[in-house]
């Protein structure tokens, strides 16, 4: 009897070792890898005309398309449109819409970037002003520490200090509007001076500039577009890191992973035409800002599809709704917490913010030996 199963092939890398283990001959590698993995790829807001050569030029390579069926008589004035077809399939496409008016050049250039930049991992480096990480070795951690708790620079300086040894990589720091802004300013000197750990704020404050003089090498505001456009051109000049976090509320009548994709799209632009490098650039798609738990379970369930943004991937679950209306015992909320981490992990999440990060760490640490090995 054989042994017949279906496996897993998780991208390129993964499908030119299986297919090496086969004993194939050297040169066909590539061919079959490409063969291997398969892509579904949406494209929105496409003309018909250009949707009907889409599809025909997937079918004569062996794929297929989704396309409204008012593309047929030109009926309607756009239509999404799903791709499907193995690596190989997509860049014969890619080859033959290069060709093609509507377009369809531009759409090619699209679909290529976007393949590339999610089939397989690259090394890839994050600035947090002077001190930087490597990607994909093993997942981040940033944990929030609320000033406003503490009374004394003592005390904001020893729980910091017991962050950093139980293996925060950032450390981010808040604050209520009624704590007084030298005691912040202090704060955020002191952690600088004498932990030399990146310092992230997620409040926006007057005292912005004084912060940035201080130590502040991470901005994770959600913020309107002006402002963002702002603090850009402030990430440009000072060579600090931002996160582009999606807040926005989501409208019922269009996908939701659609919306949170467009709105990060849109912010990453803003800051690259600001001068922000690529390396100072971390997206989060907002699990729990303005978003119930369903939403929030169907961002975490479809978390890859931001890998195509090719930047690293941030989502912060600690106390937020997902959790909440989950789990009735928020006081142990580390039984919601660290399955969400796991998962989170396991699609390629590369920074996790916690606020407390007692256990989370060993949780994070057996995650990465399960996803990352």
């Amino acid at each position: 009897m054989y042994n017949i199963r279906v496996i897993n092939i998780r991208d390129i890398a993964d499908a030119k070792e299986t297919i090496n283990k086969i004993g194939v001959m050297p040169e066909s590698t590539n061919s079959l890898a490409g063969k291997a993995v398969h892509f579904t790829i949406k494209i929105e807001g496409v003309a018909p005309i250009a949707a009907n050569i889409l599809k025909q030029e997937i079918l004569s390579k062996g794929g297929d398309a989704a396309i409204n069926k008012g593309c047929v008589n030109l009926s309607i004035k756009n239509t999404d449109v799903l791709l499907m077809g193995t690596y190989r399939q997509l860049n014969q496409l890619v080859y033959k819409l290069k060709l093609q008016p509507f377009g369809l050049k531009d759409v090619a250039n699209q679909i290529k970037q976007t393949i590339d930049l999610y089939k397989e991992y690259s090394p890839r480096k994050l600035s947090c002003g002077n001190q930087g990480f490597i990607l994909g070795e093993r997942t981040l951690l940033m944990d929030v520490l609320n000033i406003h708790n503490y009374q004394e620079q003592n005390q904001v300086m020893s729980v910091a200090e017991k962050i950093k040894n139980k293996g925060a990589d950032i450390i981010e720091i808040t604050w209520e509007g009624d704590t007084d802004k030298e005691f912040a300013l202090e704060s955020v000197e002191q952690i600088h001076d004498h932990l030399k750990i990146p310092i992230c704020i997620n409040v926006y404050d007057e005292c912005l500039p004084e912060l940035i003089d201080k130590g502040v090498s991470v901005f994770n505001f959600v913020i309107d577009q002006d402002q963002f456009k702002n603090i850009s051109s402030i990430a440009a000049q000072k060579n600090k890191c931002i996160i582009i976090v999606h807040g926005d509320t989501l409208r019922i009548d269009r996908d939701i992973i659609s919306q949170i994709y467009d709105f990060i799209k849109k912010r990453i632009k803003i800051a690259l035409d600001a001068g922000v490098s690529d390396d100072n650039i971390v997206i989060d798609p907002g699990i729990g800002l303005c978003k119930n738990a369903a939403q929030s379970i169907e961002i975490l369930n479809r978390l890859e599809e931001f890998k195509s943004l090719g930047y690293p991937i941030m989502i912060g679950t600690s106390r937020q709704p997902l959790i909440g209306d989950t789990f009735i015992d928020e006081q142990n909320h580390i039984e919601g917490i660290a399955p969400v981490i796991t998962m989170a992990i396991a699609k390629g999440v590369d920074l996790i913010r916690v606020r407390g990060i007692d256990n989370i760490c060993k949780v994070v640490k057996v995650a990465d030996t399960i996803a990352r090995s």
